[in-house]
């Protein structure tokens, strides 16, 4: 079940992904987040700029769990390059950031915010990579974050 269900991760990824891309976004908002702040879940496509810390210990949608640069590279990254990247980066930043994998994992998920391609065009290569209840809508109280 562990790989069919990373299979569809990364399938929804990729979907948002490109949703992002064909929206565009404004990444003011992922540009200002860190490890360990959590917030709203974002929509897949809507203003990114919009989101905003908020204390763990209030009901949130996500924590952020790794911030990273995508390889530069002269040309705006495919979805594949990205879905890479996140496999690579993200899965296993957060086994080390909540001590749990994953894949084993039947109550959370990930999501990530990349750099627009305007961003991208401006020297940015900055991948947001946040924790999010499996169940759309449900939210949390507290860190993930392993004590």
């Amino acid at each position: 079940m562990a790989a069919v269900r990373g299979h569809r991760r990364v399938a929804v990824g990729l979907l948002a992904l490109a949703t992002i891309l064909v929206a565009g976004c404004d990444t003011a908002g992922p540009a200002s987040l860190h490890v360990g702040d959590c917030l709203d879940r974002p929509d897949v496509v809507g203003d990114f700029g919009e989101l905003q810390p908020k204390p763990c210990d209030e009901p949130h949608g996500a924590e952020v769990f790794f911030v990273g640069d995508l390889p530069a590279a002269t040309a705006y990254p495919e979805p594949d390059a990205v879905s890479a990247f996140i496999t690579d980066a993200c899965i296993p930043a957060y086994q080390a950031y909540t001590g749990v994998d994953l894949m084993t994992q039947d109550d959370m998920d990930i999501g990530w915010l990349p750099p627009s391609e305007d961003d991208w065009a401006a020297g940015s290569r900055r991948v947001v990579c946040y924790a999010t209840p499996y169940e759309e809508g449900r939210q949390t109280t507290g860190s993930i974050r392993r004590q």
